[in-house]
C-alpha cells in the first residue's frame, strides 16, 4: 500500500516555493489501486492462517485417517471453556451498558430527550 499512496504525490512542492500543495487534478487510477489494495492485508492474514492450520496436521493423509483418530483426547475442557464463555458474556453486557451510559449522557442535540423517557403506553 505505500508504493500507491507514495506514488499519488500529494503534498508536493511546488518549484521556487516552499509551500506543501494537494495537485488540482486528483490521479483517479492511482486513488483507485489504493483502494484496491485495502484488503489485501486482510487476504495474507487468512491465507496464512490457512497455510498454518493445513500444515500442522502432516499426518493426516486424505482417506487413510480422519482428523479425529489423530487428536489426542484432553479431559477437562468443560471447565475453561464455560469460564471463559461466562466472562466473555459478563464482558459484552458490561460494554453494552457503558456504551448506553456514554450515549445517553452525550445524545445530540436533535435527539428529543422525552424519546427515552418510560411513560405508560395509556393513560386508562
Amino acid at each position: 500500500m505505500i508504493a500507491p499512496a507514495y506514488s499519488i504525490n500529494f503534498g508536493q512542492s511546488k518549484p521556487n516555493s516552499n509551500e506543501r500543495t494537494v495537485p488540482d487534478t486528483a490521479p483517479t487510477a492511482k486513488l483507485r489501486a489504493l483502494v484496491g489494495c485495502a484488503p489485501l492485508g486482510f487476504i495474507a492474514v487468512e491465507t496464512g492462517w490457512f497455510v498454518t492450520e493445513l500444515s500442522r496436521q502432516p499426518w493426516i493423509i486424505y482417506g487413510v485417517m480422519r482428523t479425529r483418530d489423530a487428536v489426542t483426547p484432553m479431559p477437562g475442557l468443560f471447565v475453561p471453556f464455560t469460564t471463559f464463555t461466562v466472562l466473555y458474556l459478563l464482558l459484552g453486557v458490561i460494554v453494552i451498558f457503558l456504551l448506553r451510559r456514554q450515549f445517553l449522557e452525550t445524545r445530540p442535540r436533535w435527539i428529543k430527550k422525552d424519546l427515552f423517557r418510560k411513560e405508560p403506553v395509556s393513560n386508562a
